[in-house]
């Protein structure tokens, strides 16, 4: 389903995890840097403590929405078809035998914009997500992590909420990209991160706020806690200006595309004052 919307809750035992936003790989095409894909699978996997994947949409390098409808007209005949899906399919198995480390880690996958619309009105995304045993997130989805617990031998849980999409507006310039990320906080004003793939760029971006919350020892009954958030774009892994290649950044005339994921190390401190017991989430990005 085209722009669908939904809610997420995912499970997390450890009171510390590494979180890894990864997208618009584009495996099938010759821009893809497999090598590099490959290994940023090995080392999130291998090297990192509790490692977690939110995928952001475009992992195969198939059509657009306009491509699909194209191709749904009818005009094709039926070895046409049975070509075009079998070597779809093989192309979702080949990735997903790449991301095989990922299983019962992996989060969800937002659905891209590139995608490969079956006969059953299914796409490759969610092809993918059944095989791979996770949540097909839709085009935008609110995900609440509940992990650790608050006290030991306790079942009340800290919570790292995210409001993800694979496209939010864009442009050329560094700034208007991270800038289309700010403007999903005007639609879901309190999440921890932000995250939005699609145009290649790889940023993670702290911005403090403060918060109202009540206190009994406060003059005003209140006290201003300040918090961060984080606005993310989720990188790609389709390289850019390459000698007698197509892609995406040469199309567009914008920057060289800076590959990879981004990582996001979160963890919980208690924190006490205003005669308060506080839980504080702690975020620290690295691109």
């Amino acid at each position: 389903m085209r722009n669908l919307f939904t809610n997420h809750y995912f499970r997390i035992p450890e009171n510390e995890f590494t979180l890894w936003f990864f997208g618009d790989v584009h495996y099938g095409v010759q821009s893809f840097d497999e090598d590099r894909f490959k290994e940023f699978v090995k080392i999130a996997t291998n090297e990192c403590e509790n490692p977690y994947f939110l995928a952001m949409g475009d992992y195969l390098d198939f059509a657009s929405f306009s491509g699909n409808k194209k191709l749904n007209s009818g005009d094709l005949h039926e070895s046409e078809e049975e070509w075009i899906n079998s070597r779809i399919k093989r192309d979702c198995d080949e990735f997903m035998k790449m991301i095989e480390p990922m299983r019962g880690r992996l989060i969800g996958m937002i659905g891209g914009n590139h995608q490969f619309q079956m006969a059953n009105g299914r796409n490759t995304d969610e092809y993918i997500c059944e095989k791979m045993g996770t949540k097909y997130l839709g085009w935008l989805s609110v995900i609440d992590l509940g992990f650790g617990s608050t006290k030991p031998n306790s079942n009340q849980q800290n919570h790292c909420r995210i409001f993800a999409c694979h496209r939010a507006r864009g442009g050329r310039l560094i700034g208007s990209s991270i800038n289309g990320v700010v403007d999903m906080s005007n639609i879901v004003a309190n999440a921890d991160i932000y995250a939005a793939g699609d145009d290649h760029k790889r940023h993670a971006t702290p911005k403090p706020i403060l918060q109202i919350r009540q206190s009994a020892t406060s003059e005003c009954g209140f006290h201003l806690k300040q918090m961060r958030q984080y606005f993310i774009r989720s990188g790609s892994f389709q390289k850019s200006y390459v000698k007698d290649t197509s892609g995406f950044a040469q199309s567009k005339l914008m920057y060289p595309v800076d590959l990879g994921a981004v990582r996001v190390d979160v963890k919980i401190k208690r924190k006490q004052g205003y005669g308060n017991d506080e839980m504080v989430l702690m975020l620290e990005a690295r691109i």
